[in-house]
């Protein structure tokens, strides 16, 4: 993770020199800048890779220090987008889907159905459409309290109801009611067993 957080930002290799190279290590922890990968070279150099936003500040460290710094290389997202500075159509497609990307976001484009048996899947996605909850509304639209005050209405084969929105996707969840027993009335005729005396 942490991997993959630095190629974002962006990290830079260095090769630090200096008749105490490990005085520039020395430094950048009581700075707090972060750094990895540090190997002697030989007497008067080692290398160390530090990110990108911490660059600028540890070179003007290292030159108090009197450490020379050299860039072996630079790697990362931030270097491989430079690449294409110039290219706008290029970066305006990557702007537009990455605008497309978070847009769709924040709209429901997947329904599922969890917790039912007797009542079809189907059914209940058809109600939740009658009542305007359908794929391709907004989230912030998803009024849980409002949908299941309507459906509890339309469906009477349901006992609660609530839909769960996470990202693009919601989950439908319903319990369903049960049924009452039946219950034999008070004046129907019964069937008495009498049974012997045991003397």
């Amino acid at each position: 993770m942490q991997k993959a957080a630095n190629r974002l930002r962006g990290f830079v290799q260095l090769e630090v020199e200096s008749a105490f190279p490990e005085r520039f290590v020395n430094i950048c922890a009581q700075n707090r800048i972060a750094f990895w990968g540090v190997r002697r070279l030989d007497e008067t150099r080692m290398e160390a890779t530090l990110p990108l936003r911490d660059f600028e500040r540890a070179r003007r460290l290292a030159l108090e220090a009197g450490c020379a710094l050299t860039v072996k290389s630079r790697r990362g997202a931030p270097f491989f987008l430079r690449r294409f500075r110039h290219r706008y159509a290029l970066l305006a497609g990557l702007a537009a889907c990455l605008i497309l990307l978070l847009a769709s976001n924040q709209y429901v484009w997947e329904f599922s159905v969890e917790g039912n048996e007797r009542v079809s899947g189907e059914e209940i996605l058809s109600a939740l459409r009658d009542i305007g909850v359908d794929v391709g509304m907004p989230s912030r639209d998803v009024d849980i309290i409002s949908i299941r005050n309507q459906m509890l209405c339309r469906l009477d084969s349901l006992s609660w109801i609530t839909v769960n929105v996470v990202g693009s996707r919601a989950t439908v969840v319903v319990r369903e009611r049960v049924e009452k027993p039946y219950i034999i009335p008070r004046a129907a005729p019964r069937m008495v067993m009498i049974r012997p005396s045991s003397r």
